[in-house]
């Protein structure tokens, strides 16, 4: 005898919680077609964990009406390896930024895939460190971003300097590509 589970839809997924991203963020789009495709696999909502450590990605968890867990920075992969193994039969994603995945978590990252366990990871990526206010303003680059990438902090530029000069092209900060300081 077999039961019968409810059809889920994307609405069933969302939470009541007020999404605070940038607008016109890449995180929108992923956390849609996250809502879009949960109710597609016929699993109940309540099999699914959503882990995540810190960042503008790692709010994931309160947008989606589900189990979550806000961990610490660069821990949610260990997280998740713990919730995997005391609960084997849960859905367990994480969600994570290449600051808090790849810097910071790096080995986390690497002993959840060395171990092989059923768990899902959704790495969003800019190449730069964005929550933090003065790293916006900074583009400071983060661990997968190209070696080559010249940001306002690596060419020494003053962050007041940037500003101005950003304010008069009428353009958000630009990245430096030139070898000579100012």
């Amino acid at each position: 005898m077999s039961v019968e589970l409810p059809q889920l839809s994307a609405k069933d997924f969302a939470s009541d919680q007020e999404i605070r991203w940038c607008p016109r963020c890449g995180d929108y789009s992923i956390l849609a077609q996250m809502k879009k495709v949960l109710p597609t696999l016929g699993i109940p909502k309540e099999k699914f964990v959503f882990v995540s450590g810190i960042g503008c990605s790692s709010r994931f968890p309160y947008y989606m009406d589900t189990y979550g867990v806000h961990g610490i920075h660069g821990r949610a992969p260990a997280i998740a390896t713990g919730v995997k193994l005391a609960k084997p039969d849960m859905q367990v994603w994480v969600i994570t930024g290449d600051g808090d995945a790849l810097s910071i978590g790096g080995n986390h990252f690497l002993h959840c895939i060395r171990r092989n366990l059923d768990v899902k990871v959704i790495l969003l990526t800019t190449q730069i460190y964005g929550l933090p206010r003065v790293n916006i303003l900074r583009r400071a680059p983060s661990a997968p971003a190209p070696r080559a990438r010249r940001t306002v902090r690596s060419t020494g530029r003053s962050i007041r300097s940037a500003s101005r000069s950003a304010r008069k092209q009428r353009s958000p900060l630009a990245l430096s590509t030139s070898t000579s300081s100012t």
